[in-house]
């Protein structure tokens, strides 16, 4: 399955390291947004639309490119990663993202460091996400997409 992932990673760039590790067993093209303006992404056989979350909402660049409604190929996905890792940050974007046109099959969400106000004390939340485990669960969440 020919896949690409439209990302925004911010502050610790949790969303980005993810990516960039479960690429290594699940190939994949990661794409900026402003790359995935340039792209013609029916090319792919699923695409992907990943963030970090920011006061409990996608990156605001993210939800401006999915209400840019670009076409997409027949599958989506979406997947977040928060200091909460809270799969309903996931839901919210995978319904923002169903809006636009993209047919979701599944959202992931996983734990990420999170030093924003108060949990910059003690150094932060969710210290060491993403790890191997949440990589791997990506991977894993992938080859269901994959199938389905």
């Amino acid at each position: 399955m020919k896949t690409a992932v439209i990302y925004a990673s911010v502050h610790h760039q949790n969303t980005k390291k993810l990516l960039e590790q479960a690429a290594a067993a699940f190939p994949m093209d990661i794409l900026t947004v402003e790359e995935a303006k340039q792209t013609d992404l029916t090319q792919y056989d699923a695409v992907g639309i990943a963030s970090g979350i920011y006061a409990g909402s996608a990156h605001k660049t993210i939800l401006a490119f999915l209400q840019s409604r670009p076409a997409f190929p027949a599958k989506g996905f979406v997947v977040t990663t928060s200091g909460m890792g809270s799969q309903s940050y996931a839901d919210k974007l995978a319904a923002a993202a169903w809006k636009a046109g993209l047919n979701t099959k599944g959202a992931y969400a996983c734990r990420g460091l999170n030093t924003f106000g108060p949990f910059k004390i003690g150094g932060g939340m969710a210290k060491g996400h993403p790890n191997a485990e949440d990589v791997q669960g990506l991977v894993d969440f992938l080859k269901s997409i994959e199938k389905a």
